[in-house]
């Protein structure tokens, strides 16, 4: 599969990729998230994808301690789903005293950073990741699981690409990646049909206002995103547990980062968590299949939680769009 795109649609794809990085990074904001649903009947349950029945917390922990890999997926500007990940992460603590967590929110460059610097309290990781520009609103969203992880102990490692290695990725297509990167991808390559899924899911997930052609770079990324970041897990993983962060899309283990894991780990024991947020009056757990085209939630369990107050996203991207356009 190559890539074509030329004039409007690059720029478009380029700028995209980037900013749906993190979709609210550009209203920062200290104000206090409004959650919904709080009193829905499923928020705070554990559904077992594989066991299709609700579990307790603790047979939740009892199963991720027994995991190779642990992904944990997120939407990111729910600060509760963060919360979330926080506590799994210290439930792990105390058991492992070993183990890597690796942040799709961290890129190479600030990974550099990182490790020439031995980081030990929250303050200085949020310093020192700010020092890089990306959009991502690490202090409100993000201090709970860094707490967790630094005060484990853990090491932590990037899981996401360079903003200028996306752009080059997204220009020159899949001739510009690195060997092992082409290979993973190579080995995964999409059916047709899978790819025009794909495709058009994304194209839903813009509101309609992508072309397919420029759909077709944000697959590529997406692809790309999701090896890179089993080779963060699998290329770091310690003796006991490697865990990832990042949001639930990367974490589906039909087509994200567990495929990829798979081709370097045949062996491992994937764990995959969604944090998923509630709809109103939406209280039968099948009826969230839809929302991920699939029969089964792409998952091994999924936590749920009350969702966030938002703008209307459509309107954000018809101005988006609009501006892109001047």
């Amino acid at each position: 599969m190559s890539l074509k795109l030329r004039g409007t649609a690059v720029t478009v794809v380029v700028l995209l990729l980037i900013s749906c990085a993190a979709p609210n990074g550009k209203h920062k904001t200290n104000q206090i998230p409004t959650h919904l649903h709080t009193d829905h009947p499923l928020v705070g349950k554990v559904w077992s994808v594989n066991h299709k029945k609700f579990v307790s917390k603790l047979e939740l922990i009892t199963h991720i301690l027994s995991s190779d890999y642990v992904l944990l997926g997120e939407t990111h500007d729910n600060l509760l789903h963060h919360q979330n990940q926080a506590w799994v992460i210290s439930e792990i603590a105390k058991k492992h005293s070993k183990a890597t967590v690796a942040f799709e929110m961290i890129n190479e460059s600030q990974g550099k950073m990182l490790h020439a610097n031995r980081i030990t309290d929250t303050d200085a990781l949020l310093h020192s990741l700010n020092k890089v520009k990306t959009n991502w609103n690490y202090e409100q969203y993000y201090r709970p699981v860094f707490d967790s992880v630094l005060t484990a102990g853990y090491d932590i490692f990037p899981a996401n690409v360079d903003r200028d290695s996306i752009v080059s990725i997204v220009i020159k297509g899949e001739q510009s990646l690195p060997d092992n990167i082409k290979s993973l991808l190579e080995k995964n390559t999409p059916t047709e049909s899978e790819f025009s899924m794909i495709q058009q899911e994304i194209v839903a997930s813009h509101c309609d206002m992508l072309d397919l052609e420029t759909a077709s770079g944000m697959v590529l990324g997406q692809r790309v995103r999701d090896a890179v970041m089993s080779l963060a897990l699998v290329n770091n993983k310690k003796e006991n547990i490697a865990i990832l962060v990042a949001g639930s899309q990367h974490t589906r283990k039909d087509r994200g980062v567990p495929v990829y894991i798979r081709q370097n780990d045949q062996s491992a024991k994937i764990l995959s968590l969604a944090l998923l947020e509630v709809e109103a009056e939406v209280e039968d757990v099948k009826a969230y299949n839809e929302q991920w085209g699939v029969k089964d939630l792409p998952f091994d369990y999924i936590w749920f939680t009350p969702a966030m107050e938002r703008p209307d996203p459509c309107e954000q991207m018809r101005e988006y769009m609009k501006h892109h356009k001047k």
